[in-house]
């Protein structure tokens, strides 16, 4: 059954074209059984968007590379390069769809994403996380130290409830609809510890609106005096040090939701090198 929102009049093409609201209708009813609600929702909206760009009464088959890079450019003007890449990522999603289902030209293929702030993607030290965590008070505190020892992504976090903890485990559904049990060291259980009242810990309740994150973080890292860092930052903290500890990447991989262990090296073992010259000791 397709989500309601998906078969409504609340998708339409403000440009008039009936192909291509259809279009996009079939991707998001495949979409919706291959994704989360959340993750559904977001792709909805990401190609209300897209579509209301387009010029009038455009067909599927008359879009160019050039309308996605006009897309592209509206959006650098109202957003920050990670939120315009992940409208990118839909789009290339939607379009790599329409390509293998109905034979349309992958006009997104040869389109690079833009570049990310360091911000995103740099590890936070040993001593920039403390002075985060001192900065941190009450919710915001157990808020930084889950995230930092459980690496999860900003929207598993976001929806977790009490039914999804069991002693030593935390379920998570994380992206491409995937599930996973994800560890609670000491620290965690203790951050948990209090009582269940509500429907989730109060601290994941305080950051579940889309942004509340992201706040959170741009205030921290005033109040810290750190280098600006993002939610993500915190999953990074968190996988650096398992490697730098010795966890093996299978493991590591499995925690952190990724595909395979490839994913892992690529995202991680860069960013720790000094660690990693084990063959250093071959040298006596």
């Amino acid at each position: 059954m397709l989500h309601k929102n998906f078969t409504d009049n609340n998708f339409t093409s403000s440009n008039g074209d009936k192909a291509m609201t259809n279009l996009i209708k079939q991707w998001l009813s495949y979409v919706e059984l291959r994704r989360c609600d959340s993750t559904a929702k977001t792709y909805k909206s990401v190609m209300q968007t897209f579509i209301d760009t387009l010029p009038f009464k455009i067909v599927p088959c008359e879009i160019k590379p050039k309308h996605i890079e006009q897309f592209i450019q509206v959006l650098r003007q109202n957003h920050a390069a990670n939120t315009t890449n992940t409208y990118l990522n839909i789009l290339k999603s939607f379009y790599h769809w329409a390509e293998n289902h109905h034979g349309f030209t992958n006009v997104t293929a040869h389109i690079a994403r833009l570049r990310e702030p360091d911000s995103k993607r740099r590890i936070l030290s040993n001593i920039e996380y403390e002075h985060i965590l001192c900065a941190a008070k009450n919710l915001d505190a157990k808020t930084v130290q889950f995230l930092a020892n459980t690496g999860l992504r900003r929207n598993e976090f976001r929806f977790l409830t009490w039914a999804d903890f069991n002693g030593d485990f935390v379920y998570v559904i994380g992206k491409g609809n995937k599930k996973r049990h994800v560890p609670l060291n000491k620290i965690c259980k203790r951050v948990l510890d209090g009582g269940r009242s509500g429907d989730c810990p109060p601290f994941i309740k305080k950051y579940r609106p889309y942004n509340s994150l992201y706040k959170l973080c741009a205030r921290l890292s005033q109040k810290a005096n750190v280098p600006h860092f993002y939610p993500h930052s915190f999953r990074h903290f968190f996988a650096t040090r398992l490697i730098k500890a010795g966890v093996p990447l299978m493991v590591v991989s499995r925690i952190l939701g990724h595909s395979d262990t490839q994913t892992t090296e690529k995202i991680y073992v860069h960013l720790v090198p000094d660690d990693l010259r084990v063959t250093d000791c071959l040298e006596d």
